[in-house]
């Protein structure tokens, strides 16, 4: 406060910060204010300040009437209060004063009148500041500003609900953002649920707040527990706090389920068709909350084309083809892991799964899936999986068909002599196997049948039996092969190798073409209209012409191809032919002359049951 003749020239408060550690209050000052005179005339300047950790509780004055001129402020006075903690840690002002300071001059040439102090003087009321009254020259009045003092106190409080992981408070555990609308406030350590001192200010967990709206708490979980891995509910958003109320903000974190689905296919191979062997599915929760038997979730396998499941397991369907595998968590409750990275429940489902026929030899793959449809369209948001990256698995299915070898006869001609019969084998891994043929003509029933093993080598052959004689037949092979792309041996022989390969399917077949047979007829004679030969009695006269009719006939049962027709001139004694042969039939060779009948030519293919017939005219010597 600054003075000149008398008059009240400037009056300056100073601001002071209040904090407290629950035991004791503390008050700091501002360091620095600002000096505002109103008359620039000023002579004594006076400064008081409440001893430390005391404020201004109540505020008075002096004033004066000088030469019935009118009344100004001679000076200030100051009631000075400690700040106590009460038995439930509020800051009050001591009942009692701790000093009165007189802030100001008051000269001897005037009288003086005290005025106040003013403010009530309750425990909660302190003076604030203050209200110039100005005139001509100088501070003619000042107005007391009061004040009362309002708080509360804010913290949370963490519950824990289905939440397998860390759950410390405070410290490298779970901690607690406490907020305003404004604004972060500060960090604290989140009380358990249920635990408040309501007559103690706990600095760790809480802070002293002005009453009003706009608090609010989140969770701030230990380091390695993802955001995604629980869910918060709380009632405490905006919320609002009266004064001298103690309480915090509920906060419930519940854990999550995270399913993670296995698939285990088996490592031997499948050979044959309906061979069966298992896979397994499995489902481990390694999330922090555990599932409810209520949750819906599923885990599904879906095999590939030509692959069907067997007797299911309980808790599994499948739909009508069998390929699609349907497996119930419900109702068996997966626990949560006790630490991110390890794991909790787990559940498995043995599955029998078959190859069928005509699957092809391969490697084909079978998928597994979490069904979470139901938990994710409920309305709870505490059963939820947080993380899709291990919902899906795969695993292979190999099938190598085991070599499957057949040997078979054929005899496209039929047989050499009518009770020819032959021996089929296989030799190899598994074998021997063989056959003997039975039937008659071109029927040659009976089948060698030999389930070959991968890689091996194998003979394929055929021998005589009942007395047949290959020597009389040409014999070559050719296979066909169900495997597509596989081999598919031929050639010719009675014997042949090939090494057996996943999937070989081989029918292979020996096929026998027995030597022609035919049955040439041949006949001479002059008197054709009497039969095909000569008559024992015909006669000639001298000189007489006469015609010879040869003809030959194929009596099968093969067509014959190159026969040789001679007729030599030394048969024909007594006889003079010059004219040259006349040919008719299909087998006839073309142009036939004399010459060449009597050395010998070879005629066409004469079909089984054909003829031909050659006229040759002579003369009687």
């Amino acid at each position: 406060m600054n003075s000149a003749d008398g008059m009240t020239v400037d009056y300056d408060l100073r601001c002071g910060s209040i904090s407290t550690d629950g035991v004791s209050v503390t008050v700091a000052n501002d360091a620095t204010f600002t000096d505002f005179p109103t008359y620039d005339q000023r002579d004594i300047t006076l400064q008081n300040t409440c001893a430390a950790n005391q404020v201004v509780g109540r505020g008075g004055g002096y004033d004066r009437d000088y030469l019935a001129q009118g009344t100004w402020t001679s000076s200030i006075t100051h009631v000075c209060y400690a700040l106590v903690l009460d038995a439930n840690d509020w800051v009050k002002r001591s009942g009692t004063a701790s000093a009165t300071q007189l802030i100001g001059n008051n000269e001897a040439y005037a009288v003086h009148t005290l005025r106040g102090p003013f403010c009530a003087d309750t425990i909660d009321t302190v003076k604030v500041g203050y209200l110039g009254r100005l005139g001509g020259e100088g501070i003619d009045g000042v107005q007391q500003r009061c004040g009362q003092f309002i708080q509360a106190r804010f913290s949370a409080a963490l519950n824990f609900v289905d939440f397998a992981w860390n759950t410390a408070l405070g410290g490298a555990g779970w901690n607690a953002q406490l907020t305003h609308t404004s604004g972060n406030m500060a960090v604290r350590t989140p009380r358990p649920a249920g635990v408040n001192d309501l007559t103690q200010f706990e600095g760790a967990s809480e802070l002293y707040v002005i009453p009003g709206a706009g608090y609010s708490a989140t969770p701030i979980a230990p380091a390695g527990i993802a955001a995604n891995t629980y869910a918060v509910t709380t009632s405490c958003a905006n919320a609002t706090r009266t004064d001298e109320q103690d309480l915090a903000c509920p906060l419930v974190v519940t854990g999550l389920p995270d399913i993670a689905v296995a698939l285990t296919t088996p490592v031997p191979v499948y050979s044959n068709y309906g061979q069966l062997q298992s896979i397994v599915l499995t489902a481990t929760n390694v999330g922090p909350g555990a599932t409810d038997g209520d949750d819906g979730f599923t885990v599904v396998a879906t095999l590939p084309a030509g692959w069907t499941a067997g007797a299911l397991p309980a808790n599994c369907t499948a739909n009508g083809a069998n390929t699609v595998v349907t497996c119930a968590l419900n109702p068996t409750p997966l626990t949560g892991s006790a630490a991110p990275g390890s794991n909790g429940g787990t559940v498995s489902f043995t599955i029998p799964v078959t190859v069928n026929s005509p699957t092809l030899s391969g490697t084909y793959t079978a998928n597994a899936a979490l069904g979470r449809s139901v938990p994710d369209g409920d309305a709870d948001a505490t059963n939820n999986d947080y993380n899709t990256a291990n919902d899906t698995a795969s695993g292979p299915l190999v099938f190598q068909k085991q070599p499957i070898l057949r040997l078979r006869k054929a005899l496209p001609l039929g047989r050499f002599v009518a009770a020819d019969q032959f021996q089929l084998n296989i030799a190899g891994t598994g074998g021997p196997a063989g056959a003997t043929t039975t039937g008659s003509g071109t029927t040659a029933s009976g089948e060698a049948l030999l389930n070959g093993s991968i890689g091996a080598a194998y003979t394929l052959s055929e021998a005589a039996a009942a007395g047949a004689n290959l020597a009389n037949y040409s014999s070559t092979y050719t296979c066909s092969n169900a495997l597509a792309g596989g081999q598919a041996p031929s050639g010719s022989g009675t014997s042949f190798n090939l090494t057996a390969v996943a999937g070989d399917d081989l029918t292979c077949t020996f096929s026998n073409t027995r030597t022609p047979l035919a049955d040439l007829a041949i006949t001479k004679t002059n008197t054709p209209v009497s039969g095909p030969s000569d008559q024992s009695n015909d006669t000639l006269n001298r000189g007489a012409a006469t015609t010879y009719t040869i003809v030959v006939t194929n009596n099968g049962p093969d067509t014959v191809n190159g026969a040789v027709l001679s007729d030599p001139a030394g048969n024909r004694s007594g006889l003079s032919c010059t004219a040259p042969p006349v040919c008719t039939g299909s087998a006839c060779p073309a142009g036939l002359t004399l010459a060449q009948l009597e050395s010998g030519v070879a005629l066409g293919a004469l079909a089984n049951g054909a003829s031909l017939t050659v006229t040759l005219s002579c003369s009687v010597n």
